[in-house]
């Protein structure tokens, strides 16, 4: 039975010949010589020059062959050698080592299988490398999931909390820059008709600088739509308005994340990166998609903190102020208007034959006609002036720096635009049309505080109602 190349033999194929060889070369043969040179010469006695001639040539040939056998024994040797000092190093992890084969005998094969071992070992080696770096690149993306998660829980809170909005904002970019790979971070909000810079990180000259969105509409357009990321990077490069975009910020590639609530686009977040050939890893891309919800529930949470306020203050019906707010109000004003020492007046209104008129009527007329009027009052006041519902049928103005003079005008105008209007089912109503009387308080005059200015306000409105209705009195 013989073995192939690759595996050792069961029947050795050379090496124990050349062994068995070298051994023979070596020391059987030369003493056999010799013993046939003691037989021959030594004991005969015969020592003519031929014979001498005969021994020292059959001395030299055993020389030759002792020599011969010491060369062959080398070269089984040294291979041997050799090949166990390549295993050492390769032992030692070298595995990039080859072993040069030069025969088919068994250290042949033994360098063979050597070398295939340590061809295995540099391909498992290069597998745990591989694996190593998938390893990494997944525990990379569990630490950013990680801290997204961290982030969102901390926005949450603050939420929760009922915090202003600039810090939650703050809050996100801080989070955004510890789990995303990129130089920029901007945070646009709708302001106006806009949308403005409101926070940003990594900007050189500190600020972002302002943007014209003009050139961007039908992006802007596109992004409200679709609510989906825009990514300018090494692998995506088709979007040209986003490419003008980012290069405005000095980056060559980077992400917009639209944020959208009430179907409308409230802000935007920026990523951005200087390298063009930067390639945004998907779990960066996650952790801006993470945000973008957070930042869009931050938004309205803020609209609907402001608007519980506005309501707080508000008359549900007229949309006006209500009455805490008038009189909390009108006493800072009194304050200011005396330490300024300014003139500040106040207009009390009320709805002539009201209660006749829910009664003829119905009471979704009768608020219809509130809002109406609260909206004539609205339109014939300046901004600085504050008007609100103060009673069933009453509405309450407050003037600042206007005199009592400037106040009568101002309630004459609106008694006559009031008069002027047409309200469904008026006809009933004694004058066959809606109509209002009102009474004019000012300080230092009629008062030094808010409830004096009221409490005069509303006899001076008495008066006019005793003197026939419609009219303004002070």
């Amino acid at each position: 039975m013989t073995g192939t190349r690759g595996g050792l033999s069961l029947m050795p194929r050379g090496i124990r010949h050349k062994v068995v060889a070298a051994y023979c070369l070596m020391s059987i043969i030369p003493l056999l010589v010799i013993g046939w040179l003691i037989s021959r010469y030594v004991f005969s006695g015969v020592k003519s020059p031929v014979e001498m001639i005969n021994l020292t040539a059959v001395v030299l040939i055993t020389i030759l062959i002792s020599l011969l056998g010491v060369v062959l024994t080398k070269r089984i040797v040294d291979p041997v050698v050799r090949l166990a000092y390549h295993a050492r190093s390769i032992a030692s992890g070298d595995v990039e080592r080859v072993i040069e084969v030069q025969g088919e005998d068994e250290v042949g094969d033994m360098g063979l299988a050597v070398n295939e071992m340590a061809d295995r070992i540099k391909k498992n080696m290069s597998e745990l490398n591989t694996y190593g770096e998938r390893v990494r690149v997944i525990n990379q993306e569990i630490n950013k999931k990680v801290a997204a998660l961290s982030g969102v829980l901390q926005v949450t809170t603050l939420m929760s909390q009922a915090v202003q909005l600039d810090v939650v904002l703050e809050l996100v970019l801080d989070k955004l820059q510890q789990a995303t790979e990129a130089n920029a971070y901007v945070l646009f909000i709708q302001g106006g008709e806009d949308l403005s810079v409101r926070l940003s990180r990594g900007i050189a000259q500190g600020a972002a600088p302002p943007v014209d969105w003009s050139p961007y509409r039908e992006l802007l357009m596109r992004m409200e739509r679709t609510r989906d990321l825009v990514i300018f990077d090494g692998e995506q490069r088709k979007n040209i308005l986003a490419e003008d975009f980012f290069k405005k910020y000095g980056m060559g590639a980077g992400v917009l994340a639209p944020v959208v609530f009430q179907n409308k686009l409230k802000g935007l977040i920026f990523v951005g990166s200087k390298d063009p050939d930067l390639v945004f890893p998907p779990a960066d891309l996650e952790v801006v998609r993470i945000f973008q919800k957070q930042v869009g529930i931050a938004l309205e949470n803020d609209f609907l903190v402001k608007r519980n306020k506005e309501l707080a203050i508000r008359d549900e019906v007229t949309g006006l102020y209500n009455e805490r707010f008038i009189r909390e109000r009108l006493s800072e004003e009194i304050r200011r208007a005396i330490l300024f020492q300014r003139p500040c007046s106040y207009v009390h209104l009320n709805i002539d034959h009201y209660d006749e008129y829910v009664r003829v009527n119905s009471p979704v007329a009768a608020q219809e006609l509130l809002k109406k009027i609260g909206q004539v009052i609205s339109k014939n006041i300046d901004d600085i002036c504050k008007a609100g519902r103060s009673g069933k049928n009453d509405f309450a103005i407050i003037l600042p720096e206007k005199n009592k003079g400037e106040a009568l005008q101002t309630a004459e105008l609106i008694r006559k635009e009031v008069a002027r209007q047409s309200f469904p089912g008026m006809g009933s109503l004694p004058d066959g049309r809606v109509t209002l009387s009102a009474g004019v308080s000012a300080n230092p005059i009629d008062g030094l505080t808010g409830d004096e200015l009221v409490n005069k306000a509303i006899v001076a409105l008495l008066q006019a109602k005793k003197s026939g209705r419609n009219q303004v009195t002070a």
